[in-house]
């Protein structure tokens, strides 16, 4: 797989949705994108936190948090209002919804914290309807 992403020319996103996920913010693989510049990688969770799974939607968090940005969310989202969401909208979007969602599942707001690298990757264009 790393062989077959490094081949690619163009931005990558890698979104993890998986316990301790933001580990790879910290140790990123560099070479995945030619010219230096990096993937943007979104974690569901820091370090040492735990990603947590939706009881009833069968979805992590996370995935959920996602999917809502670029679904129903979209108008939020889209902060700017260019009728597209980019790199920083997308990150602040799914920091924004996750506290709503751990309260839904029972759980404290602050147990999940979704990470992303760069912290403030430069901005282009992921997702219009």
């Amino acid at each position: 797989l790393y062989d077959k992403l490094a081949a690619i020319r163009c931005r990558k996103l890698i979104f993890l949705d998986a316990c301790h996920s933001g580990e790879a913010t910290f140790n990123p693989v560099r070479s995945l994108t030619p010219g230096g510049v990096g993937p943007i990688i979104y974690a569901a969770c820091d370090r040492s936190e735990l990603a947590y799974e939706h009881p009833t939607k069968k979805n992590g968090l996370f995935t959920l948090a996602v999917l809502h940005a670029l679904g129903e969310g979209f108008p939020e989202a889209d902060r700017d209002r260019d009728g597209q969401i980019d790199s920083r909208e997308l990150i602040d979007s799914i920091r924004r919804k996750m506290p709503d969602l751990l309260r839904e599942t029972g759980r404290s707001e602050d147990l999940q914290n979704p990470q992303c690298f760069p912290r403030q990757p430069e901005r282009f264009p992921v997702f219009r309807p």
